[in-house]
């Protein structure tokens, strides 16, 4: 919390300490996304959202006091310290996923048999990455694609392994 008082003494965010999760309806979100299409991490990101469009806001909680925590200045990687920066960052991250298109991707669903036994495999292929595109740690993991498979295709067991993971 003491990094984020920092860049809100300094100018760079909003208040931090409050419970709002949405904006109101008079506020300018065009506006913060205007000041930060300069910054060489997220600008072509900003560039790309004015000229399509901001997403519609989502539903959230207005407390009323301050806005959600909200970049209002532009600053550089270099300019900023490790900690804060990465704290920065986050931030803005944030709020440009929050003006940003929803993920869309195609789900595929395989049943396969070897031998006896039934396994089934759900695998994900992102067709657009909207808000995964700029917050990066949202995005569906390559590990979650899988290849293009038709229905009767024989697949070759390469390896076989015992793995310990939890399952959804």
């Amino acid at each position: 919390m003491s990094i984020a008082e920092k860049l809100y003494l300094q100018g760079y965010i909003s208040y931090p300490r409050t419970e709002s999760t949405q904006y109101a309806d008079s506020f300018d979100l065009k506006d913060v996304v205007r000041q930060q299409q300069h910054n060489s991490d997220w600008g072509d990101i900003c560039k790309e959202l004015l000229a399509g469009g901001l997403a519609k806001q989502r539903k959230g909680h207005d407390a009323g006091d301050h806005p959600p925590i909200t970049p209002c200045r532009a600053v550089g990687r270099g300019e900023l310290d490790g900690e804060t920066w990465k704290l920065y960052d986050f931030i803005v991250r944030h709020f440009l996923g929050t003006v940003s298109s929803n993920c869309k991707y195609d789900q595929t669903v395989a049943t396969m048999m070897c031998g006896e036994e039934k396994f089934i495999l759900t695998g994900k292929k992102v067709t657009e990455p909207g808000f995964t595109g700029v917050m990066t740690w949202q995005a569906i993991p390559a590990e979650e694609s899988i290849p293009q498979l038709n229905q009767g295709d024989r697949l070759a067991v390469k390896d076989v392994r015992l793995v310990d993971r939890q399952t959804s």
